[in-house]
């Protein structure tokens, strides 16, 4: 079984390559060796030190709110979820642990960012500071419901837990009806257009929710799952296109990603 830090560990590095982290548990979980065996032979003296350097810089450039972010950004969602997904994945919790009240207040802040944004396109729990530019506001939602999904079992604070829930909830129910009828997703909380990498994010965002106790149909799993293979060009380079039926070449990152997604 997969512990939720491993589960943590192994979704901050997919992160890099916008890759569907926590659909690839079950595979990951099918092999312990790979975590047993090959995370440690590369946690060097140097892995670990450069690992500590960055924490103690998030833990220094935390802004007073909580959020993350400079210049434009500051403030950002997707940003903040990030950082306190790393501080999480190095072992502290929502006020536990070396960076456990920077996780607190990153989650605090990410909490208050419900609905801010509210209207005719924002549905009702949508996460996201339209104040901090981010191109692509379903990054904000669904990487700050990947932060909540994950933080929701290790809060021990019974208010913290129950605002955690109730946001979850209503976060997942915006995804789930963002959905489009290729069965991805793109930048607005509408069901539209899809692209790769957006549907990718919030993938992941929906399997840690499901990890954390929220309801989501096989149904809304299953379908952007196809979107990510009919996104793959499977007749010459087996990449990753950035759109279904897209004429542009493919790309490493979002092959990275395509990959871990397929890992179901």
């Amino acid at each position: 079984m997969w512990d939720r830090r491993r589960f943590v560990i192994r979704s901050s590095g997919s992160l890099v390559a916008l890759s569907a982290g926590g659909i690839c548990w079950q595979a990951l979980a099918q092999n312990p060796r790979l975590d047993d065996d090959i995370a440690p032979s590369r946690m060097t003296p140097a892995t670990t030190q450069a690992i500590d350097w960055g924490l103690r810089y998030l833990q220094t450039n935390q802004l007073a709110d909580g959020s993350f972010g400079t210049g434009n950004q500051a403030g950002n969602v997707a940003i903040t979820s990030l950082c306190g997904l790393a501080f999480m994945a190095s072992g502290s919790q929502p006020g536990r642990g070396p960076y456990g009240q920077n996780v607190t207040r990153a989650l605090e802040y990410v909490l208050s960012k419900k609905d801010v944004a509210t209207n005719m396109t924002h549905p009702r729990g949508f996460l996201h500071e339209p104040s901090a530019f981010f191109h692509g506001e379903m990054y904000d939602h669904g990487f700050a419901t990947l932060f909540l999904a994950e933080a929701h079992g290790m809060a021990s604070q019974t208010a913290l837990r129950q605002r955690l829930r109730t946001t979850l909830e209503q976060a997942v129910q915006l995804i789930v009806q963002a959905q489009n009828h290729e069965g991805g997703w793109r930048y607005k909380p509408v069901p539209n257009d899809a692209d790769i990498s957006v549907t990718i994010c919030q993938m992941m965002a929906l399997r840690s929710a499901r990890n954390a106790g929220i309801a989501v149909e096989k149904s809304v799993a299953d379908r952007c799952i196809q979107y990510v293979k009919d996104c793959q060009d499977i007749h010459t380079s087996g990449g990753f296109h950035y759109q279904k039926n897209d004429g542009r070449p493919v790309g490493f990152a979002r092959t990275a990603a395509g990959v871990v997604a397929r890992k179901k």
